[in-house]
């Protein structure tokens, strides 16, 4: 149910802000090479919207994908008034999909009317009675969190909890290889991101992402007589898919004993995952790889991570999966 109804549309809001938070993040990097009137004045200004349009592009294009054209407007507004209330990203999915299943259910009263209703139904009623239902129920969300729960907006998870979820989060990346599971888990890292504010769990997660890319590359390295060609070139690429972030490098090497493999896989990316958060590695940045390296706290705990992890991954490629294959 989660991976067929509510997963792609999340993915859809997604992909439409990760160029805002890589742009973002850059900036607020930058930020002190000005000086302090430049960055008053010219960058945190600018910064702070880009901020506030993830909160209206994620919610717009999350609702798009799931009720079409009518959701965009109604999208924008939702995405504003969460950000404007500072409501959180769970606010957020709750009120998106409540108002596109409004539309949805709209559509369904307005099916029975004539074309030119269906057109004013489209562009004018629907979203404007979703953003009617939506602004009190929003507000009214905002008072009761208000009432029942001061510090939301504050509350920081303990750091041993931080540890564990590195861990769970990180080897879940390995799971599917670019598939639902390890896009959840790239989702919670992209959710862990405030502003200015950088991530053990992201750093994590990205760790994580990177070692079974990596551990191929490595593997074909030192046991290349086990590797046909072909299987050579593609595993030379990981460096590059690896380095990068590109978890889906690792996919072709999955066709054989896949449960074993995954297991394995999940195994060292989430070693990745420990070594990251016991470094305190965070980073601003939900992309990027080892580019992000020097703009990272701590970058010497994410250095640590990939290269023992994936080092361990290819010894443990070689003996678990290779030892009954013929030199080719």
């Amino acid at each position: 149910m989660i991976k067929k109804h509510l997963l792609p549309p999340i993915l859809a809001g997604l992909s439409h802000i990760i160029p805002l938070l890589i742009v973002s993040g850059v900036m607020i990097i930058i930020r002190p090479l000005f000086s302090l009137d430049q960055q008053t004045e010219l960058m945190t200004p600018i910064i702070e919207f880009l901020w506030m349009l993830i909160f209206p592009i994620f919610s717009a294009f999350l609702m798009f994908s799931i009720s079409d054209r009518p959701a965009i407007v109604p999208g924008l507004v939702i995405g504003f008034l969460i950000y404007h209330f500072d409501l959180g990203y769970v606010s957020l999915f709750i009120f998106c999909f409540l108002g596109a299943y409004i539309i949805l259910g709209i559509k369904i009263i307005a099916s029975k009317t004539s074309l030119s209703i269906k057109s004013i139904f489209s562009n004018f009623i629907m979203p404007l009675i979703t953003i009617g239902i939506s602004i009190p129920l929003i507000y009214f969300w905002h008072l009761l969190i208000q009432a029942f729960f001061i510090d939301i907006t504050n509350f920081e998870l303990p750091y041993i909890v931080i540890v564990i979820l590195a861990v769970i989060f990180s080897a879940m990346m390995s799971y599917d290889l670019g598939g639902p599971v390890n896009k959840i888990a790239f989702l919670i890292g992209v959710l862990s991101l405030k502003y200015n504010e950088p991530s053990i769990l992201m750093a994590a997660i990205m760790a994580g992402g990177m070692i079974s890319p990596l551990g191929i590359a490595l593997a074909s390295l030192f046991s290349s007589k086990y590797f046909s060609e072909d299987e050579k070139r593609q595993a030379k690429s990981n460096y590059l898919n690896g380095l990068l972030f590109m978890t889906e490098g690792a996919l072709p090497f999955l066709n054989q004993e896949i449960k074993k493999k995954r297991v394995t896989f999940m195994i060292f990316s989430g070693l990745a995952g420990l070594i990251v958060a016991l470094f305190k590695t965070k980073t601003t940045f939900p992309h990027g790889g080892i580019l992000l390296v020097p703009f990272m706290d701590q970058w010497v705990g994410f250095l640590v991570a990939i290269g023992v992890s994936s080092i361990l991954l290819a010894i443990n490629y070689r003996i678990l999966f290779l030892k009954n294959r013929k030199n080719l």
